[in-house]
């Protein structure tokens, strides 16, 4: 076969080889940004939500790592994360308390003196409040704004967090209720986490209370946030299972 035969091939191959190595390049970021992404998931509770994700340097965060008394109350959200609250307490040398008020409102609470007796039973030095699932669709924002500003003064300066409703569908304003009266550092945005992928569907029967994977990740997220972002960071190790 003649030399010349071949001349057509080796031009051919030569102009397509950049081409070739591009693709390889651009397969292997492709590859890179998939691992990344999903070693930040497992490893990072708050890559749930874009809200969610550590803004502070880890490098001054002042986590104050003292045994607290903790008490955790609100709606029937509380019987769904406290056991793995209770691990979390007993890991970081906390004593635990908690209340479930099932079908309970920030009204309901506003308007009782159940609070009120909790924090003189157990005489907590941090409080995380669990409430707005039962009225999430509420449009009288005012009144609500008035029973959760209520629910805050009875507290007498302790350090909380509230922790908003898991969202199964947009609210008509109550989250930025809540938010407006506790500030940013004090309101853990669950909505943010629910409304997307993966939680979205890490429902139970009802499709509005979270099943065991989402209240597992729920109080992860929300230990991570304490720690990271919060007003009060207080030490809220994830225990090793």
């Amino acid at each position: 076969m003649k030399p010349k035969f071949f001349i057509p091939f080796f031009v051919s191959i030569f102009l397509l080889t950049p081409i070739f190595l591009i693709i390889d390049l651009y397969s292997i970021d492709i590859l890179k940004n998939n691992y990344h992404s999903e070693i930040f998931f497992e490893d990072s509770p708050t890559a749930f939500g874009e809200e969610n994700i550590v803004t502070k340097d880890l490098n001054k965060l002042k986590i104050d790592t003292t045994s607290k008394t903790i008490l955790l109350f609100g709606d029937s959200m509380v019987d769904g994360v406290r056991e793995v609250f209770r691990k979390y307490c007993k890991y970081n040398n906390h004593k635990f308390y908690y209340y479930a008020w099932t079908s309970s409102t920030t009204s309901v609470w506003a308007n009782s003196n159940k609070l009120k007796s909790l924090l003189d039973k157990y005489q907590p030095d941090y409080v995380f409040i669990m409430l707005g699932s039962n009225e999430l669709l509420a449009k009288d924002l005012r009144k609500r704004e008035d029973y959760i500003t209520k629910i805050v003064e009875q507290l007498n300066g302790v350090n909380y967090v509230w922790i908003g409703p898991p969202n199964w569908k947009e609210d008509n304003g109550l989250n930025n209720t809540i938010e407006k009266v506790t500030g940013k550092e004090n309101f853990f945005p669950s909505k943010n986490i629910f409304l997307v992928p993966p939680l979205k569907y890490k429902r139970s029967g009802d499709k509005k209370h979270p099943n065991f994977e989402g209240y597992k990740a729920w109080t992860d997220s929300i230990a991570s946030w304490v720690m990271t972002n919060s007003k009060y960071p207080i030490k809220l190790e994830k225990p090793i299972d």
